[in-house]
């Protein structure tokens, strides 16, 4: 039979090439060097908008599929996450100069929203095991990298712990990681090949890659004209599509 620990090890194996792209992704730099321009900025909670509302949706799913089952209390605990930094993605646009009807308008690269995409497959057609395992890979790493955007924002652009607090609420969140890997293991031994887990491992991971591409992509689009000073994150400005 399958060991959960053993699958998890060898998961987190592979992936490390990935994981290692974004640990390395060149709009991290951008950002805690003070280079990132403020529609890059703004590239994150305009796409995160979306990304987070199709989050609770797949959320509410999981519960309705899942809420009666062991692994019912993760499923409720990442929904009620899931809803307040659905929340707080309001306040972090609005520190960058955003309105919600600013949100709502914004255009954004469909890479940027591929991991929403995949999750609500997740949620609808994949099994409480690949789920747990994908949460399990991806969230540390998806913390670490809200954590070093959080930082540049305060030390090169004026914003504050309010401001962040959508970030640093994945930068500080923890895992109980014996609840995740029994969840894989009673997938595991309830059925679910091993391969179909590791897929959605990688996959997730694959996507948060993307959407660090994507925000990357949009301030890129505009370091290469002028201008030759950046408004105030605080300012409000008319966001571009």
């Amino acid at each position: 039979m399958a060991d959960a620990a053993t699958l998890i090890s060898k998961v987190q194996r592979d992936i490390e090439p990935i994981e290692a792209g974004i640990a390395q992704h060149p709009f991290f730099d951008s950002v805690t060097s003070g280079r990132a321009t403020i529609e890059g900025l703004r590239a994150i909670p305009g796409h995160q908008f979306y990304v987070m509302q199709s989050l609770v949706r797949s959320g509410e799913r999981l519960v309705a599929r899942f809420g009666d089952t062991p692994s019912g209390p993760f499923f409720r605990t990442a929904l009620e996450g899931e809803r307040a930094a659905a929340r707080e993605v309001l306040d972090f646009a609005r520190a960058l100069g955003m309105s919600e009807a600013d949100l709502r308008h914004y255009e954004s690269r469909p890479e940027g929203f591929a991991y929403a995409a995949y999750f609500a497959w997740l949620a609808e057609q994949g099994s409480a095991a690949e789920v747990a395992l994908a949460s399990l890979v991806n969230l540390p790493v998806w913390g670490r990298a809200c954590g070093r955007v959080s930082e540049g924002l305060h030390e090169y652009y004026g914003l504050g712990p309010t401001d962040t607090r959508v970030l640093d609420r994945y930068a500080g969140l923890r895992l109980d990681t014996r609840e995740l890997t029994q969840i894989v293991q009673d997938g595991l031994d309830q059925g679910v090949p091993a391969e179909n887990l590791a897929r959605a491992a990688r996959f997730v991971q694959e996507y948060e890659k993307e959407f660090w591409d994507a925000v990357s992509a949009v301030d890129l689009d505009y370091r290469a004209w002028p201008p030759t000073t950046r408004p105030s994150p605080h300012v409000s400005h008319t966001v571009h599509s």
